[in-house]
């Protein structure tokens, strides 16, 4: 997936549109600015951009090399204001800028981009690119691993995908849950069998945690969790996946409360060793 930037396009036309201004007997110098102009977005356009260009590529370097071709002469002359454009130049700019531009216009109209629009009350930005924010600002130092299910999640929110919504919230809520069985379990190990069943059942066992906790989270595995492992069921719309995005972040963020910060995971994003954290500064003394 690769972000488009309307305003590329819109100045890829600004700078070619002066070309359809330029006929034969026109001098060099009234045509400089345009021809310059022109030069420079062809090129990346018709072969670095993520574009990819078929159907209209033959036509586009036909007109980039008609332009490099007038340029050429135009530096080679010794009197801009007096010389001008032959006319088979003129000709064959216009001839291919028009066919390019028919050529382009034919491959966008087929070309797969989509707008997406927005979902619920979620910017479709932090949506798509920057879903940890729609969670609690401490997740990422208490339960990091949580959080390529949690932005994978708010990305298939926003492309209209729910029940691979659900299947990456419900991920991201049983990554909380370990580390929850680790904060209130004491001495008690976890069970042989990871599942969110197990935990649960031997939190319930041995009364760990908070019993609202353990309420809320049986909840979501026996109504939301469960069935939707079963091939025969999904989610039918984008508002379930929502409403399941609050139930699990209210979850969530009950856990977090005793959760402590993985020091070691959250310093290792950063590019630190928690040693070197944790060891005071040694005194300096000054040199007499």
């Amino acid at each position: 997936m690769q972000r488009t930037d309307g305003n590329y396009l819109y100045m890829l036309g600004c700078q070619l549109q002066p070309l359809h201004g330029i006929n034969d007997g026109d001098t060099f110098g009234s045509v400089f600015s345009a021809l310059i102009w022109a030069e420079t977005s062809p090129d990346p356009f018709l072969h670095n951009s993520m574009y990819k260009l078929r159907h209209s590529l033959s036509s586009g370097e036909n007109l980039l090399g008609w332009i490099r071709s007038i340029k050429d002469k135009l530096f080679a002359s010794t009197d801009l204001s007096g010389d001008k454009i032959d006319p088979s130049d003129a000709h064959g700019l216009k001839y291919w800028l028009g066919t390019f531009e028919i050529n382009l216009a034919a491959e966008f109209g087929q070309l797969p981009t989509y707008l997406v629009a927005k979902k619920g009350g979620y910017d479709t930005s932090d949506l798509i690119e920057n879903g940890r924010v729609l969670f609690q600002p401490d997740l990422p130092a208490k339960v990091p691993e949580a959080i390529k299910d949690i932005e994978q999640a708010t990305r298939c929110i926003a492309f209209e995908v729910p029940t691979a919504a659900g299947f990456h919230l419900h991920r991201a809520n049983e990554a909380v849950l370990r580390r929850y069985f680790e904060a209130v379990a004491g001495d008690v190990p976890p069970p042989a069998l990871a599942t969110m069943g197990t935990y649960l059942a031997t939190m319930r066992d041995k009364r760990l945690g908070d019993e609202r906790v353990r309420s809320a989270l049986s909840d979501l595995k026996d109504l939301h969790r469960n069935p939707l492992a079963h091939p025969g069921e999904s989610l039918d719309s984008v508002e379930q996946a929502i409403d399941l995005l609050g139930a699990i972040r209210a979850a969530i963020g009950y856990m977090l409360k005793v959760i402590p910060v993985q020091v070691e995971l959250a310093l290792e994003g950063m590019g630190t060793n928690a040693a070197d954290l944790l060891t005071p500064p040694q005194e300096t003394v000054p040199e007499t």
